[in-house]
């Protein structure tokens, strides 16, 4: 499995901060008066790759969606507080030096994300791999969803051979729908039944 241009996903594929948002999450929910709200790993993993206002009703379902939005927003500030200084806890092992090795062999490095305006600049602020990224994209800049934002980059880059590494359902989805291929990073959070390339895990990438 070798392509020329490879779209990362973020959590499960770049890292797992499941634990640092399930910290923010609990202790923006409680700052919103919640006092007896936990957000659990698990509860993570299930909204990782969801947009905002879907994360929102799953995890506040008594609030109504604008209601909830606006706690998950006040959530994702103390979820960016906690991830801040840990990226190299978060990051899966060899990340770094995958790039490099991919960066060295010529591929194209891009990420998409469904997250929020600040997310990637936590990775870019804590690590020195901005300058293997060659283009990024996330969560309405410039497109509302993951599919256009992947097309939206092969577009931009006017990229042949490329395809999308995920690890979730969703991100399979997205990779259809942009017309690309799709690498599963078996080490994530999903499963993706229908994948015909897999990874086990981030190191196995451009080798």
């Amino acid at each position: 499995m070798e392509f020329k241009n490879y779209i990362f996903d973020m959590d499960g594929t770049i890292w797992d901060a499941a634990e640092m948002a399930a910290r923010g999450f609990t202790a923006g929910i409680r700052a919103s008066g919640m006092s007896d709200r936990v957000v659990t790993v698990e509860d993570i993993h299930r909204n990782f790759g969801l947009t905002l206002e879907q994360v929102a009703v799953n995890l506040l379902p008594e609030l109504s969606e604008k209601e909830a939005v606006a706690v998950i927003l006040e959530c994702v500030k103390h979820q960016y507080g906690e991830m801040d200084g840990h990226v190299g806890e978060m990051v899966y092992p060899q990340f770094e030096a995958t790039l490099q090795r991919m960066k060295e062999r010529g591929c194209g490095l891009y990420i998409v994300s469904n997250c929020l305006d600040g997310y990637l600049d936590i990775l870019y602020r804590n690590l020195d791999v901005k300058r293997y990224i060659d283009g990024d994209a996330w969560l309405h800049h410039p497109m509302h969803c993951k599919a256009d934002n992947i097309r939206y980059i092969v577009n931009k880059y006017q990229l042949t051979d490329a395809c999308y590494v995920g690890d979730i359902q969703g991100d399979y989805e997205a990779s259809r729908q942009a017309g690309v291929e799709f690498v599963f990073a078996a080490y994530g959070y999903g499963d993706v039944p229908e994948a015909k390339y897999v990874i086990n895990q981030f190191s196995d990438l451009g080798r």
